[in-house]
C-alpha cells in the first residue's frame, strides 16, 4: 500500500527562465535528490517537452521537434512512439511509488502553451499514481522574453526577421495555460516566481526551485548547468535570419546542421545583439493582461509594471548593415572549428575499436526512451 502523500510537480517553464539548467541539474543529481525526497525520472532526455508533453497536445502530434528527436514521420509511427512513452512514464510512476519520495518532477515548458483540454488529459493520466498536483512556473519580463525567444527561434532555424511580429503573437499565450492550471488544479496549488536574480534564492534558479520543494542546500553536481543556450552576436543574428529565409522550404533537412553553424557563429568576435522589439497595440494589451494575472501571485515588491504602446518603431537589421570585417571574423571562427573537428577525429581514431563499440552498446541498451 502506497503512501497517501505523493505529489506530482508540474514545472511548466516558462521558456527562457533557466528551465534547461533545472532539468540538467536535477537529472545529474538524481540519486542524491531521491534521498531528499525528490524523484526526477530516469532517461536520456531531461527536457520533458520532448517525451512527455507531446502525449497530451493532440493537435500537435506532428510536432517538428518530437519527430526530429525520434526520427519518425508517419502518424502510425507517432502513435507507436506515444504508446512506448506512456509505458515508460507509467513505469517511472510505479518506481516512484515504491520510494519514500514525496515529489515526482516533470519539467516541460511546452505546457506554458497548454489549454484546459491538455491540462485535463495530464490530470487524468497522473490520477492513479498521485494524490496531489502542484504547478511551478517562472515568469520573465515579457519584452525580454519575446526578444530572447525570437533570437532562440532564429538560432534554431525556424524564424527570420520578417516573421518576428507574427511570432510574438504565438508566444503570448501564458494566461491561457495559467488559467487552465487554476481551473483544473486550483490557484492554491500554483507557485509563480519572477525570473529576476533579486527574487531567486541566492540569485540562482536551480536553488530556488529546490527551495520551493523544501530541499535545503544539497551538495549538487552542477557541471552541466548550463551550456546549451549558446549566445551569438549582432551581425551573426542578421546573417542567420537571412539564411533561414532562404532555406525555409528545406527546414527539416537543415535542422541537423543548424547547431554546428550556431556553434561557429558563437565564436565570432562581434558586438552583442540588440534586436528591437516592436509591439502592436494588441500585443501590448495582451502583455498587460498577462502581467495583471501574474501579479496576483506576487508580493507587491516583485510585481511587473504595465507597459505603454509606442508608435516609434525601430528598423530590423539588414544584411547590408553588416561590416566587411565581420566576414573576416566569421572565416576565422570557421577555421578554428575545422581545427577543433580535426583534433576530435584524431582523438576518436586513437581509441580502440572495442571501446567505441562498447560505448555504442551501452547507449543502445542503457535506456528505453
Amino acid at each position: 500500500m502506497r503512501s497517501k502523500d505523493k505529489t506530482l510537480i508540474l514545472h511548466i517553464g516558462r521558456h527562457k527562465t533557466g528551465t534547461s539548467a533545472i532539468q540538467d541539474v536535477l537529472a545529474a543529481n538524481r540519486q542524491a535528490l531521491i534521498k531528499q525526497g525528490l524523484f526526477y525520472p530516469k532517461g536520456y532526455i531531461n527536457n520533458h517537452t520532448i517525451n512527455f508533453a507531446p502525449l497530451f497536445f493532440f493537435d500537435h502530434e506532428d510536432n517538428f521537434f518530437f519527430r526530429a528527436t525520434y526520427g519518425i514521420q508517419s502518424e502510425q509511427e507517432i502513435k507507436k512512439k506515444h504508446k512506448q512513452l506512456k509505458r515508460f512514464w507509467i513505469r517511472e510512476f510505479k518506481a516512484f511509488i515504491k520510494t519514500p519520495c514525496k515529489y515526482f518532477v516533470i519539467s516541460a515548458e511546452q505546457f506554458s502553451f497548454a489549454d484546459r483540454a491538455v491540462i485535463e488529459r495530464v490530470k487524468e493520466f497522473a490520477a492513479p499514481y498521485f494524490d496531489h498536483v502542484r504547478v511551478i512556473a517562472y515568469y520573465r519580463d515579457a519584452v525580454d522574453y519575446l526578444r530572447s525567444s525570437a533570437q532562440e527561434a532564429i538560432k534554431f532555424g525556424i524564424l527570420s526577421f520578417d516573421g518576428v511580429s507574427a511570432y510574438f503573437d504565438t508566444q503570448l499565450g501564458f494566461t491561457q495555460a495559467l488559467k487552465a492550471c487554476e481551473d483544473v488544479f486550483g490557484k492554491s496549488n500554483i507557485v509563480i516566481r519572477p525570473f529576476k536574480k533579486t527574487c531567486l534564492k541566492n540569485g540562482d534558479v536551480v536553488l530556488d526551485f529546490l527551495d520551493i520543494l523544501g530541499v535545503g542546500n544539497p551538495n549538487l553536481n552542477v557541471e552541466q548547468k548550463m551550456t546549451s543556450n549558446t549566445s551569438i552576436g549582432k551581425y551573426s543574428l542578421n546573417f542567420l535570419s537571412d539564411v533561414n529565409q532562404i532555406k525555409s522550404n528545406q527546414r527539416e533537412r537543415y535542422f541537423y546542421i543548424q547547431p554546428s553553424l550556431v556553434k561557429i557563429l558563437s565564436n565570432v568576435n562581434e558586438p552583442k545583439n540588440d534586436m528591437p522589439v516592436n509591439l502592436t497595440t494588441q500585443q501590448v494589451n495582451k502583455i498587460n493582461k498577462e502581467y495583471a494575472m501574474i501579479n496576483s501571485y506576487l508580493d507587491e515588491s516583485q510585481q511587473f509594471e504595465a507597459i505603454a504602446f509606442s508608435k516609434e518603431k525601430m528598423d530590423m537589421p539588414k544584411m547590408t548593415d553588416i561590416p566587411s570585417s565581420y566576414f573576416a571574423e566569421l572565416f576565422h571562427a570557421y577555421n578554428q572549428e575545422l581545427v577543433s573537428l580535426k583534433k576530435s577525429i584524431e582523438s576518436i581514431k586513437a581509441r580502440p575499436l572495442k571501446t567505441l563499440l562498447l560505448d555504442r552498446i551501452i547507449r543502445k541498451l542503457g535506456f528505453k526512451v
